[in-house]
């Protein structure tokens, strides 16, 4: 495993010099920290970045949609961001895991002060099938705040931990706490079939 940190600005990882990156954290260049690509064990990539639809999608990333009526989810003016203090730490494990530890100051729009600080810790793992990713986070309000989101009608509804797939994709499989298998062929949609404790398992 080759670790590779552009100080400020991204956190790499590849299994050879000739490889392409697995992951790659890029923490310094836009509005909110994201990984892309993400990558399996054998090289298919599943992410996708800034799609002419939507732009500010950018592969997995966190954040909440409204933030006392701030908007921290698209990136229209006027718009919250979430900037890093310091850099990652970056501590290696066995071979093949890593975690990598951020603290966040949530910035509303025009505001010196952050509204929001966040404790966010990632462990990745790879093994010979599969890469996971485990994502813990901790906000803490400095002041009263409301986290809200847009109302769901036939779209909308969104926030969190989010994920956008690359458009090759035909099947997401969610796995269930129960250890019960969802699978959706791509179109489908499955509301209020996921767990916030689930996991998306792609075969590649």
């Amino acid at each position: 495993m080759i670790v590779t940190h552009d100080v400020a600005r991204a956190v790499s990882v590849r299994q050879a010099v000739e490889h392409p990156a697995v992951w790659a954290l890029d923490y310094g260049s836009r509005p909110k920290p994201f990984f892309h690509p993400v990558r399996t064990p054998q090289g298919h990539t599943l992410s996708i970045s800034e799609p002419h639809d939507h732009t500010w999608h950018r592969g997995l990333w966190f954040t909440f949609k409204f933030v006392n009526a701030d908007n921290f989810w698209e990136e229209r003016e006027p718009f919250g961001v979430q900037r890093i203090r310091g850099v990652p730490t970056v501590t290696h494990g066995d071979p093949q895991s890593l975690t990598l530890d951020l603290t966040l100051d949530w910035m509303p729009p025009g505001d010196q002060y952050a509204i929001l600080s966040e404790r966010r810790t990632i462990t990745w793992r790879e093994h010979d099938d599969a890469s996971v990713f485990d994502w813990t986070t901790v906000v803490t309000p400095s002041r009263d705040v409301e986290l809200d989101r847009t109302p769901y009608t036939t779209w909308g509804g969104y926030g969190g931990l989010s994920f956008r797939g690359s458009r090759h994709w035909h099947v997401d499989r969610y796995l269930l706490p129960d250890g019960a298998m969802i699978v959706c062929p791509r179109g489908s949609v499955r509301h209020g079939a996921i767990s916030p404790a689930s996991s998306m398992v792609v075969r590649a």
